[in-house]
């Protein structure tokens, strides 16, 4: 297995775990970010 591919099954894993504990999690994580201006790069 890739080393890319043991980061994505880990993250993966880490989001289950959080889903499990709290279903609304990233749903409550997603609401305070209100980014006046968004920038890539």
């Amino acid at each position: 297995m890739n080393e890319f591919q043991v980061l994505i099954d880990n993250n993966q894993r880490r989001g289950d775990a959080i889903t499990k504990e709290d279903p609304d999690s990233f749903a409550k994580l997603a609401r305070q970010q209100t980014p006046e201006l968004l920038c890539f790069g």
